[in-house]
């Protein structure tokens, strides 16, 4: 018997760089994907560079006014996880793009959902402790590696190189 893996997408694009959309995609099996959403204020400049990723990966962009002073993106993001599992029983794999720790309590309950949690984040974040698997994208972290991996042990580099 074969058991189909549905899995779903949620990134939180107030807190992550649009840089490091291939390293997030190159972590996850898109053909897997039922559910493929991206949150943030669309109407703040700083989102803009969002909008052509949003379509060359066919995420959907889930506009989330911010309301007085708080932060409507993590309400609605989590609105919409605790939906979606709680309607589709074929739900088990979760990836949740953020190093937010306001999602602590939603990890607790997919975990409790016996689904798989992957946190891909642009830093350490205590989220690490309710995930099964946890990736750092930090991109800036792996371009000095690679610049410590291409220089040697010599501490030099030839421009040809850079």
């Amino acid at each position: 018997m074969y058991i189909y893996i549905m899995s779903c997408l949620y990134i939180d694009a107030d807190n992550v760089s649009y840089k490091c959309i291939e390293d997030i995609f190159s972590h996850i099996k898109v053909e897997k994907l039922i559910v493929k959403k991206i949150y943030g204020d669309w109407s703040k400049p700083e989102l803009k560079n969002w909008i052509n990723i949003v379509i060359d990966y066919g995420l959907e962009p889930i506009q989330c006014f911010r309301i007085g002073k708080k932060q409507s993106t993590d309400i609605k993001l989590i609105t919409d996880v605790t939906n979606d599992i709680c309607s589709n029983n074929n739900i088990n794999h979760i990836y949740l793009v953020s190093s937010d720790i306001d999602f602590t309590h939603l990890c607790q309950l997919i975990r409790q959902k016996s689904i798989y949690l992957t946190i891909l984040s642009l830093q350490e974040s205590v989220l690490k402790n309710y995930a099964n698997e946890f990736i750092n994208i930090n991109n800036e972290d792996k371009l000095l590696l690679k610049l410590v991996d291409i220089m040697g042990n010599n501490y030099v580099m030839t421009f040809s190189k850079f």
